[in-house]
């Protein structure tokens, strides 16, 4: 049974502040999204008003304890979801290596960062992929922070995502 709908952006989604982890159960598909769906979600980002309807996004709670980490079951807007942290993780991967970052820039790469893995616990990422293939943490590549995830070759699309 639905228990709300609300309109929420995207960035209410992944906001730093909350403890939200959004898993693909196992019955949904895998990503298999490829360079025409990231060009149309891409141009959706770009081309359209900031409060333009990307999708819907629903999912399950599983969470029992109210103070531990909620657990949401994703199971409609996988794709999106997926693709949106992939687009993040690459922009933070991209600044994270900037040279004479100002104050200001540091704390929006840290806001960045926490949109990707929890704030309290940032070795969880946010985002927890459904691949047929071994998605495993990475930690030699990003300097004992682990947290972020890459998909093998045997994905339609390789893609990695390192913090």
């Amino acid at each position: 049974m639905i228990k709300s709908v609300f309109n929420y952006p995207v960035s209410t989604l992944l906001d730093i502040e909350s403890g939200v982890v959004y898993a693909i159960p196992r019955y949904q598909r895998e990503y298999t999204w490829s360079r025409a769906q990231w060009d149309a979600l891409f141009d959706d980002l770009l081309e359209n008003e900031p409060n333009y309807f990307l999708g819907s996004i629903i999912c399950i709670n599983q969470s029992q304890d109210a103070l531990s980490v909620q657990s949401l079951e994703l199971v409609d807007g996988q794709q999106r979801m997926t693709t949106l942290s992939l687009l993040l993780a690459a922009i933070y991967q991209s600044f994270r290596v900037l040279p004479n970052l100002g104050m200001e820039q540091q704390i929006e790469l840290y806001n960045l960062k926490h949109k990707l893995v929890l704030k309290k616990k940032s070795d969880q990422p946010r985002l927890i992929p459904r691949c047929r293939t071994t998605i495993s943490r990475i930690t030699s590549r990003c300097s004992a922070k682990p947290g972020f995830w890459t998909m093998s070759s045997r994905c339609s699309t390789q893609v990695t995502a390192v913090c």
